[in-house]
């Protein structure tokens, strides 16, 4: 599950970290490293990096996960999401799956909570040779459905 997870993370997550620069914990604006450290008091920091419009994003471990979590500038908590078990989905987002679904073969998936939608949902998909993303609240609304680009050089 770890290694799955470090593969789905990136392939899951709205910010594009190609142009993440990575930073050291000293150069962590004062706001942002109190917003963390009172958001997550017992977490155990592992990578920073400010992303493009000066977003934070911090990879650490916390209650035995390993997660991600995002701050703007003014140290507002943005999003944190982890990698689950595919056995850990609410039974509303599985039922949705199989019913709407049922021709894609399920890959990963990661929970992720914002401020503005609370718990949801990212999953990663195939359907032959294509791969999707599908965004589903606790409840099994879908929120999103968005077929990943191919890469250059992917055949």
């Amino acid at each position: 599950m770890k290694k799955l997870f470090f593969t789905l993370l990136p392939a899951v997550t709205f910010c594009a970290t190609i142009f993440a620069q990575k930073i050291t914990t000293d150069k962590i604006p004062s706001l942002i490293s109190t917003a963390f450290k009172t958001k997550f008091p017992d977490a155990s920091v592992e990578i920073w990096e400010v992303e493009k419009k000066g977003i934070y994003e911090v990879e650490f471990f916390n209650e035995e996960k390993r997660m991600a979590a995002e701050f703007d500038k003014s140290g507002k908590w943005l999003k944190t999401q982890y990698g689950i078990k595919l056995t850990q989905l609410p039974n509303a987002v599985t039922e949705a799956l199989s019913k709407h679904f049922q021709a894609y073969k399920l890959i990963g998936a990661i929970q992720l909570i914002t401020p503005a939608k609370g718990t949801t949902y990212e999953l990663v998909t195939m359907k032959g040779k294509k791969r999707y993303q599908l965004q589903f609240t606790i409840s099994g609304k879908l929120l999103e459905k968005e077929m990943e680009k191919e890469k250059d050089g992917d055949d």
